[in-house]
C-alpha cells in the first residue's frame, strides 16, 4: 500500500466579529459523515462512491481556545479496483483535542478554525465482492465478527456561530489505523491503512448562556477593580445614608420631645409669668425702676409690698423664648423666673432677687462676666 496522509483544507470566508466559547461551556455535535478509504486498492484516490456515517460529540472548553471531546462515530468507507469492489462498515470512539487557531491569532474574528488531534479505537468489517459478477468474495475478519485496531485521528475544522447558542461546523479528518490491514478487504501491501471523514454538523451550547467576548488579562483586572470600586462606593453611600437616617430620625425625635415641652410651657405659662406694671408712686432711685407686682388676672398679690431688687439677664418678645433662655440657667447660682412686662409688652428673666441694692449690685459684677448686658430693677 502507498502511504498517502491527506489534508483537506475547507476554503470558508472570514468574518471581522468575535465570538468565543468561554472555559467551562459544554457543547453538543451531531453530524453526518462521508467516508473515503485508502488501502491496497490500485486506485490512489477516494472512490467516488457515496459512504454516508453520522456521529455524535460532546466538547468542553478546557481553557480558553481548547476544548476537550469524546467522539462516537458509525461510518462507512467504499473502493475497489478493476477486479473487485469493497465494503467497510465501523464503529469508533476516540477522544481528542481542539485548538482554535484563529481565536488564538485574533479575537476580531467569529469563524473558529480548529486543529484537531484524536486517539481512539475502530471496530470494523469489511466485504470483499467480484468487480465482474458482483458476487461475494469474503466477509473479514468473519460472518458476523469484527477487527479491531487502535486509530490515530489528525484533521481540522471551521465553525461559525448561526444564533448565541448554535455553530455550524464542517472539516475533515484522517483516521491511521495502525497494524490493520483489512480494511480494504484484503491483505497485502504495507500494514497500515486509512480511513478519511468529511463531516458536516452542529454544535449546541449546552450552558444555556450568552457567549461573551473575551478580554486581555490587563483589561479583565481592570473590570474586576473598577467593579470592586464601585461595590466599595455602594457600601459607603449605603452606609452614609443609614447614618443620616439614623441622625435625621433622632433630630426629629427631638424636636417632638421640643415640641412637647413648649406646648407644656405654653399651658402653664400663665401660672409661672409674674406680671408687672409701672408703679407712679415709686422713685426711680439709682436709674433702678419700680413696678408693682401682679398676678395673671390683674390684681396685685399679696407680695407686691415686699418689693425686691432684680437682675435681668434677658427681654425677650414671646414667653416660650423667654421660658427656654430661663431653662438653660446659662449663670450659675440664680433662681431663675420669667416676668412679663405689661407696659412693654415684653418678657424678662430675672437671675435672682436681692433685699438691698449693693447686695444686687455685687451679683451684677459676677453675671455680667456672661451676660454682658444684665441690669437690675426693683419689684
Amino acid at each position: 500500500m502507498k502511504r498517502i496522509l491527506h489534508l483537506l483544507f475547507v476554503p470558508l470566508t472570514f468574518s471581522t466579529m468575535a465570538t468565543a466559547q468561554n472555559q467551562g461551556d459544554w457543547s453538543a455535535v451531531p453530524y453526518a459523515s462521508n467516508s473515503f478509504m485508502y488501502g491496497d486498492s490500485d486506485f490512489n484516490h477516494p472512490t467516488k462512491a457515496l459512504s454516508p456515517g453520522a456521529g455524535f460529540q460532546l466538547q468542553y472548553t478546557a481553557y480558553s481556545n481548547l476544548q476537550v471531546y469524546g467522539d462516537l462515530t458509525y461510518g462507512s468507507a467504499n473502493g475497489g479496483n478493476s477486479s473487485f469492489y469493497f465494503e467497510t462498515q465501523f464503529l469508533q470512539g476516540s477522544l481528542g483535542l481542539q485548538y482554535d487557531v484563529l481565536g488564538a491569532i485574533s479575537k476580531d474574528w467569529k469563524l473558529q478554525g480548529n486543529l484537531d488531534l484524536s486517539l481512539g479505537w475502530s471496530y470494523l468489517q469489511a466485504v470483499g465482492f467480484d468487480a465482474a459478477t458482483n458476487d461475494l468474495i469474503a466477509k473479514v475478519p468473519a460472518e458476523g465478527a469484527f477487527s479491531s485496531a487502535p486509530v490515530l485521528g489528525i484533521g481540522g475544522n471551521f465553525s461559525y456561530p448561526l444564533s448565541n447558542q448554535v455553530d455550524i461546523m464542517a472539516g475533515y479528518r484522517m483516521y491511521m489505523m495502525y497494524d490493520h490491514d483489512w480494511v480494504d478487504a484484503r491483505k497485502g501491501g504495507e500494514h497500515d491503512d486509512y480511513i478519511g471523514q468529511a463531516f458536516i454538523g452542529l454544535r449546541f451550547a449546552l450552558n444555556g448562556h450568552t457567549p461573551m467576548a473575551e478580554v486581555t488579562q490587563e483589561d479583565y483586572d481592570d473590570l474586576v477593580a473598577a467593579k470592586r470600586k464601585a461595590e466599595q462606593d455602594r457600601d459607603e453611600a449605603q452606609e452614609e445614608l443609614e447614618t443620616s437616617r439614623r441622625r435625621y430620625d433622632a433630630q426629629i425625635e427631638d424636636l417632638y420631645n421640643v415640641l412637647s415641652i413648649m406646648n407644656n410651657n405654653i399651658d402653664s405659662l400663665n401660672d409661672k409669668i409674674t406680671v408687672l406694671r409701672t408703679n407712679p408712686n415709686a422713685s426711680n432711685e439709682a436709674g433702678v425702676s419700680e413696678y408693682t407686682v401682679n398676678n395673671p388676672a390683674g390684681t396685685t398679690s399679696a407680695n407686691a409690698a415686699d418689693a425686691m431688687w432684680r437682675i435681668v439677664i434677658g427681654s425677650f418678645p414671646t414667653a416660650e423664648g423667654a421660658r427656654e433662655f430661663a431653662d438653660r440657667k446659662p449663670v450659675q447660682g440664680g433662681d431663675y423666673k420669667v416676668v412679663f412686662i405689661e407696659d412693654l409688652k415684653t418678657y424678662r428673666v430675672v437671675y435672682n432677687s436681692y433685699g438691698s441694692l449693693a447686695a444686687a449690685k455685687a451679683d451684677l459684677t459676677t453675671v455680667r462676666h456672661v451676660i454682658g448686658e444684665a441690669w437690675i430693677i426693683k419689684f
